[in-house]
C-alpha cells in the first residue's frame, strides 16, 4: 500500500511524463492493456493501451502544445483511490480544458 506522499508523487511524476511529452515514462504508469476513457465524443474515444496513451500524449504536447498542471489531490491511502484536479492549456489553440 502506497502512503499519501508516495501516491501523490506518482501522479505528479505521470502529469511530468506528459508535459515532457516522454513516450517512454508515459507508458510506465500503465499496464499494457490500459484503458484511458474520455466523455462521449472527446478525442474519437478511449486510448486503448499503454503505448497508444503514450503515444497520444507525445502527439497532444507536439500538436497543440498540450501542458497539464496538477491543480489539487485528494489521497486515499486505505483504499489506494485519489482524485485530481486538473488543467489541460492547449497553447497552440488557446484552449482551457479543466477536469478531475
Amino acid at each position: 500500500m502506497l502512503d499519501s506522499g508516495s501516491m501523490e508523487r506518482r501522479i505528479r511524476d505521470y502529469f511530468d511524463s506528459c508535459n515532457e511529452a516522454d513516450f517512454d515514462k508515459i507508458r510506465s504508469h500503465f499496464v499494457d492493456d490500459a484503458v484511458h476513457y474520455f466523455p462521449p465524443g472527446m478525442y474519437r474515444g478511449p486510448f486503448i493501451g499503454s503505448s497508444e496513451i503514450a503515444e497520444r500524449w507525445v502527439i497532444a504536447v507536439q500538436s497543440i502544445g498540450s501542458i497539464w498542471t496538477v491543480d489539487q489531490i485528494i489521497t486515499d491511502p486505505t483504499s489506494g483511490r485519489a482524485v485530481i484536479e486538473w488543467s489541460h492549456f492547449k497553447t497552440i489553440q488557446g484552449t482551457l480544458l479543466r477536469g478531475d
